[in-house]
């Protein structure tokens, strides 16, 4: 990812007032002298090019057409002119509980529901049908979600699901579960000055139910792991120890019963890249392998293959990787090695071949290009789903060996990831069965608050997005 410095706005630290966006049209974003497409080009951003954009620099809207689409925007100032932002994507870091990549400044709160539509015999017929309100979330300024809504019916009432609180490092502390107006469960976090998690604890209908404990050594590294459950009064842990180079070389398990029941061991090269992982029982005295890395190097590529195996030591699936002399992620792929099951699952359910793939292109870019999936019984192919990306494009294509049917949908979207268009086919693949269009209205800083959705050209559903922003836009 190329980063242009000169259009960068370098801080200490990002915050509401400003948005990270990316380029996301494959030719490239051209930089205009004023804010219109007839205005002196003056500039241009390369396909990924990065921006830290100002949002009082979030100018006038407009529309763009683009493929026989029009692309909805606004253009941003920059300092050496103007761009639309119809071909950027914001980009948002942040966990589960954080504000993702879907929406744009400083969000308070965000409630989804949607309207569908029916007709009877014609277009002239159309009539509001029920309305679904759905979810509705709400975050702190520091984008964390603090609140968590949901309504199965029509009312207008929203009944709280989960509640969130954060310490100043924005580290999740707890989170309450309800149901119905009461809290049915509460689990707490703490931290170290490290930000490292040193205790989880949960509490169901009042009552103590589990804790988990966590101890670090002076460099940082995880030396032991306890869970404690309450009702059974009893721990299980796991105590590992680490080399001069942090890396994990033992991990020792003690059962419920405080007994030693597993040793498991971890080998590296001499580039400290983990070579194998081994499991020994104690009581039988016995090592199978847990996991092994095996790193290839050919004259055009280098391929890493991981072998996962289940608690017998047997291989359950292997994740196989390709990357050119660059380091660039070309091919991944996954096997699951179904047929290989222990003594005791063969004999209750029988010997099954099954060697399921899932293979994903890549290209240098790091973009998908294909994802192709295949299900087998007994050696034989049953099922095959081919997923095919392009620019603002993805085909997928599901066929059915039993019956050579085959289940084919196309789906357009815009440069932020909207959905814009999706076509289904008739099981021959070739004649299309229907054509669904979606169509947005976008407010001033950019988030779509209300698409609709047209079937053959006939409205059957408005979805609605009710946002609120801490401070006001500029």
């Amino acid at each position: 990812m190329r980063i242009i410095l000169p259009l960068m706005l370098i801080l200490s630290s990002m915050s509401f007032s400003q948005i990270k966006y990316q380029v996301k049209a494959s030719n490239g974003l051209i930089i205009r002298s004023q804010p219109t497409t007839k205005s002196e080009k003056v500039g241009k951003l390369n396909y990924k090019d990065t921006v830290i954009i100002k949002l009082n620099n979030i100018k006038n809207a407009d529309t763009i057409p683009d493929n026989n689409y029009k692309i909805a925007g606004h253009w941003i100032k920059l300092d050496t002119g103007y761009v639309f932002d119809g071909f950027l994507k914001e980009i948002n870091s942040g966990g589960d509980h954080k504000l993702k990549n879907k929406f744009y400044g400083d969000i308070k709160s965000v409630r989804n529901y949607n309207v569908r539509y029916h007709y009877k015999k014609s277009k002239d017929s159309l009539y509001k049908g029920k309305t679904d309100y759905g979810r509705k979330s709400v975050f702190d300024k520091r984008g964390n979600c603090i609140e968590k809504y949901s309504s199965y019916n029509s009312k207008d009432t929203m009944t709280l699901n989960y509640q969130y609180k954060y310490d100043k490092n924005n580290n999740l502390i707890l989170e309450n579960n309800f149901i119905g107006d009461k809290i049915y469960s509460t689990e707490t976090y703490t931290y170290n000055k490290k930000g490292q998690k040193t205790e989880k604890e949960k509490v169901v209908k009042g009552k103590p139910y589990y804790k988990w404990i966590y101890t670090y050594d002076k460099k940082g590294n995880q030396i032991e792991e306890e869970d404690y459950y309450y009702d059974r009064m009893r721990s299980r842990r796991w105590v590992s120890t680490y080399d001069d180079n942090n890396n994990k070389i033992s991990t020792n398990y003690y059962n419920y019963h405080q007994e030693h029941d597993a040793t498991y061991d971890y080998t590296y090269d001499n580039a400290n890249k983990l070579l194998k992982a081994t499991k020994k029982t104690i009581s039988t005295n016995t090592v199978v392998p847990n996991e092994e890395f095996i790193f290839e190097k050919f004259s055009d590529y280098n391929k890493t293959t991981h072998n996962d195996y289940n608690k017998d030591g047997i291989l359950k699936e292997q994740n196989i990787k390709t990357y050119n002399n660059n380091g660039i992620l070309l091919t991944s792929e996954i096997v699951e090695k179904k047929h290989t099951k222990s003594e005791l699952e063969a004999f209750l359910s029988g010997t099954v071949q099954n060697d399921n793939r899932s293979i994903t292109t890549y290209n240098l870019n790091g973009d998908y290009i294909k994802n192709e999936t295949f299900v087998f019984k007994d050696g034989k192919e049953l099922l095959t789903n081919y997923n095919i990306y392009k620019p603002n494009y993805m085909e997928r294509i599901y066929i059915d060996h039993n019956d050579n049917s085959i289940d084919k949908t196309t789906f357009f979207y815009d440069y932020k990831g909207n959905k814009i268009k999706e076509i289904s086919y008739y099981s021959d693949g070739e004649r299309i069965y229907s054509t669904t269009t979606y169509k947005y209205l976008f407010d001033g800083r950019n988030n779509w608050i209300e698409k609709r959705e047209y079937d053959d050209n006939i409205l059957k559903r408005v979805y609605v997005r009710e946002i609120t922003y801490w401070s006001k836009h500029h």
